[in-house]
């Protein structure tokens, strides 16, 4: 049991309530918890996330802000303790790094967070070696190669690195990262699990472990995550067996957490199947602190390291590259104005609210047509033809911005609108109608 359940049994500090989340298990190594002041006012909703590896002993944080410190031995203070999530000691400190990155923490005007977690400490240093990290990846497609050249079946070892089959029992037993930011494409495993059956066999599948990651040497997964999944769902996942590159320590070891982490995203069990291995979802919150400091960094580091790791091509780019500027005007946002850019999914009710909005237009304007449009999608042309071709004396455009970016760039959009208007004479009439998807930002 970790220490912190025994003090939500006995605590009587007042100041502190004491919250653990369902499916902490007491029996794991660590845990991540966030500390939530509640007293006094002023401070209200300020937060310090970190993780803990248990070892029994009293603990409450390790946050270093002088103003925490202050409240912390302020008995009129008073603070909501949660545990959050428990597991192995290298995932939750990967996990932890990717929720402070995800909230921006540094720059967080409510967060007392001076670093993205443990993994930002206990790496030797957070920036990413390119060339080293290159290396291994290349090494490891010299490994597949040559054990391809095989047929599949000298089992040994390639340069220091280990090829082995693995039964189902021996796979279901090894843990795997999440090095992706996305969840598991179930669809991706799908694939792959029909690849597997169609073809009688798994060969050509591969899932790449560390070799001796913990300290009773068992190895620990970082690429492969859907080939992994798609075996052991399989029909010959019950009696047949998987292919294992082991990584030797040796290697890895000299990678910190950050780098290896880039590894395993770049890792893909089979590029030919999977068409899309890594996803810009999947990568561009590693990027958002340099490009945010030195928009420059787009080209002479960050699109060379996404077209070396990830074979990203343009259109992925580009991807990267909005998700990014739509992260940081979304934190700013959230810093300055405590707003988000609320997402209007089809079936929502937001979305119920714009078809709504949609018919009351069309009922207030007779022979007047109306759409629901993103910025992007606004052309006088295209206007003018829905005009023309429905028998519409004009249109009702109600722009709905699907990302703050869009937002952003909805001036020049609407004025190079009315630019195109004024050259070509037109006899419909134009109306646009903005929607505004800021919302109080009231959970951090």
């Amino acid at each position: 049991m970790f220490w912190i359940e025994q003090k939500a049994i006995t605590n009587k500090d007042d100041r502190i309530k004491i919250i653990i989340e369902p499916g902490v298990n007491g029996s794991d190594e660590s845990y991540i918890y966030e500390l939530v002041c509640e007293y006094p006012p002023e401070h209200k909703g300020k937060w310090y996330l970190g993780s803990k590896l248990d070892n029994g002993e009293e603990y409450w944080h390790s946050g270093e802000d002088e103003e925490l410190g202050k409240l912390w031995v302020d008995r009129n203070a008073r603070f909501t303790y949660r545990v959050k999530q428990s597991g192995d000691h290298s995932f939750i400190v990967t996990k932890e790094s990717f929720l402070l990155r995800n909230r921006n923490a540094i720059k967080d005007e409510m967060s007392w967070n001076h670093n993205h977690g443990s993994s930002d400490l206990e790496s030797k240093q957070n920036d990413t070696d390119l060339e080293k990290v290159s290396l291994v990846k290349k090494q490891i497609d010299d490994v597949k190669n040559k054990f391809k050249n095989t047929d599949f079946n000298d089992y040994g070892d390639y340069d220091g690195y280990t090829v082995t089959p693995y039964t189902k029992e021996q796979i279901e037993q090894i843990e795997f990262i999440q090095v992706r930011e996305n969840k598991l494409f179930k669809k991706h495993s799908r694939n792959l699990k029909k690849q597997i059956d169609g073809n009688l066999s798994t060969k050509g599948f591969y899932c790449v472990l560390l070799d001796e990651w913990n300290d009773n040497n068992t190895p620990f997964g970082i690429g492969g995550n859907h080939s992994k999944d798609a075996f052991v769902n399989s029909k010959h996942g019950k009696k047949g067996k998987i292919d294992i590159i082991l990584i030797p320590k040796s290697i890895w070891i000299n990678l910190n957490l950050t780098e290896w982490t880039k590894l395993g995203k770049s890792l893909n069990a089979r590029p030919d199947q999977e068409k899309k291995p890594t996803e810009p979802e999947d990568v561009f919150l590693d990027y958002i602190e340099v490009y945010e400091k030195d928009e420059s960094k787009w080209k002479s580091e960050i699109k060379i390291e996404l077209e070396v790791l990830y074979n990203f091509k343009d259109e992925h780019l580009k991807k990267t590259k909005r998700l990014i500027k739509n992260r940081i005007l979304n934190n700013k946002a959230e810093r300055n104005r405590g707003q988000t850019f609320a997402k209007r999914e089809k079936g929502s009710s937001r979305h119920k609210e714009l078809l709504q909005k949609k018919k009351d237009t069309v009922k207030k304007n007779k022979n007047i047509g109306c759409k629901i449009l993103s910025p992007e999608s606004v052309n006088f042309e295209r206007a003018s033809l829905l005009c023309k071709r429905n028998g519409w004396d004009g249109l009702t455009m109600i722009i709905n911005p699907p990302t703050p970016l869009s937002e952003k760039n909805w001036s020049d959009r609407e004025k190079l609108f009315w630019e195109c208007y004024d050259i070509y004479p037109s006899i419909f009439k134009f109306k646009f109608i903005l929607i505004d998807n800021w919302v109080s930002n009231i959970i951090k």
